[in-house]
């Protein structure tokens, strides 16, 4: 998932350096000449650090610096909205892994109002990029020139596009007061932990679904008890949904089939790993429902 971090002060060299290399490659699309020390000209650079209008990003991918974004309210079309897409870019080696498109959608969800995205035409990645983006908010467009396209909408006035939404069970397994927890080995959040389980697949109960998925993910037969909690958790291209509850090991040693690592954690442990945002609702509950007096969570 992309992670957006707010340019500080002390990230002006960064900022000016990876802003450089974007402004040549914009060349491809614009004959803009490098000034007589090799660098392009960008006349509201220092604005960024002194304008309270004005917003940089730098976009990650866990721990890679994988493009960044700059922000301001100043109209292409003499108008008046609330931000305007003054720069973006996903570095070469991170594009065609949709890495923009979720960066873009994040930017436009922590920024609401009016809009004004403008693109080259020439520009064929970025016009895609920008229409698909824009589309939920059924944009005007407008045409700067034979070159330039603008698109004009507000997001705070949009219908927000239906999620899609993804039920699942989860596990909770206690043993002489400490907690099993996962380690995931794939995906967007890769290295985030999590209680085990899986997606509830049509025609099956939770209880049926987490007894398959610990079978399948850990080679160990479990016993469901009780529920624990439903959590509910909007994540940015979906919505959770996952049912929790607590089980018994009867058979098997949580072998990891799928996970990357494993760890029992006592009370003391719990915050020592980084949790999904939606087991870290879990836990909470987990903690409200047990009581301090043996010792346990």
């Amino acid at each position: 998932m992309i992670r957006l971090q707010a340019v500080r002060e002390q990230d002006r060299e960064l900022l000016y350096n990876i802003n450089q290399k974007y402004l040549y490659e914009m060349t491809n699309f614009y004959d803009d000449p490098m000034d007589e020390s090799g660098n392009y000209h960008y006349g509201h650079f220092e604005e960024y650090f002194t304008d309270p209008n004005r917003r940089a990003y730098f976009l990650y991918q866990e721990s890679s610096l994988v493009g960044f974004a700059m922000l301001c309210p100043y109209s292409y079309l003499n108008g008046n909205p609330d931000w305007t897409m003054a720069e973006f870019t996903v570095f070469p080696q991170y594009r065609r892994r949709h890495y923009a498109r979720e960066a873009a959608e994040q930017l436009l969800a922590m920024h609401p109002g009016s809009w004004e995205i403008k693109y080259n035409e020439k520009n064929r990645a970025g016009k895609m990029l920008w229409n698909a983006v824009a589309a939920p908010y059924k944009p005007e467009v407008r045409h700067l020139n034979g070159e330039e396209t603008v698109l004009v909408f507000r997001t705070d006035a949009a219908e927000k596009p239906e999620r899609k939404t993804i039920r699942v069970a989860a596990a909770v397994i206690l043993r002489n007061g400490r907690v099993f927890a996962t380690q995931r080995g794939y995906g967007d959040w890769k290295d985030y932990w999590e209680f085990p389980g899986g997606k509830i697949e049509p025609g099956e109960t939770p209880e049926e679904a987490l007894a398959r998925e610990i079978r399948e993910e850990l080679d160990t037969v479990i016993a469901v008890g009780g529920k624990l909690a439903s959590v509910v958790y909007d994540y940015p291209a979906f919505r959770l949904s996952m049912d929790c509850f607590f089980a018994e090991v009867l058979e098997g040693d949580l072998i990891l089939k799928e996970h990357e690592a494993a760890r029992w954690l006592d009370r003391e442990e719990l915050e020592s790993v980084q949790w999904l945002p939606a087991d870290l609702e879990v836990l909470k509950a987990l903690r409200q429902s047990l009581s301090d007096a043996d010792g346990t969570l």
